[in-house]
Formats: C-alpha cells, sequence, structure tokens
C-alpha cells in the first residue's frame, strides 16, 4: 500500500511539473489568445490604434500616424523573430 501512495504523489508532481513546462514555453500572444492571457503593446509616438487582429499565434496592429495619416500594419510575432511591416500610403 505504501508504494502506491508514492507513485500517486509522483504522478501528481509529474503532472504539475509537466503543466508548469507547458505553460512557460507559451510565448505571450499564445498565452493571450488561447488561456485569456494579458498582452500589453506600445504604439509609436503620434499613432493611434485603428485594429488588432490574429493570424494563427501572430498579432497584427493596424495603426495611423496622426501627423501623417500614414496607416501602418505591424506584425507582433509569436516568438519575435520575423516581424512583417506593411506601410499605406
Amino acid at each position: 500500500m505504501e508504494k502506491l501512495q508514492f507513485t500517486s504523489k509522483a504522478f501528481s508532481f509529474a503532472s504539475v511539473l509537466l503543466c508548469a513546462v507547458f505553460i512557460s514555453s507559451c510565448t505571450k500572444n499564445k498565452r493571450a489568445r488561447t488561456f485569456g492571457g494579458e498582452e500589453e503593446i506600445t504604439l509609436k509616438a503620434n499613432e493611434k490604434l485603428i485594429n488588432i487582429t490574429w493570424k494563427e499565434s501572430n498579432m497584427w496592429v493596424l495603426s495611423e500616424d496622426t501627423l501623417t495619416h500614414i496607416k501602418y500594419f505591424r506584425e507582433n510575432s509569436a516568438w519575435g523573430v520575423w516581424e512583417g511591416e506593411i506601410i499605406v500610403k
């Protein structure tokens, strides 16, 4: 019976550890989209937000420069490796 309790405790510990590793390996974008987490972005000076959308786990932000009225569609990628930008004049 003692061996069964140890196995149950070990299984519980392994489960908690696995969950912790899984959650910590997610990016901010993935946590915000999947689990309802929180993501904070900062717009550049003189920009106003128009829209935010998701493409898989990447966030795309549409903003407008209030001085030049140029619109920017910027990607906030999950891993921050490839981030695109589209400029609409």
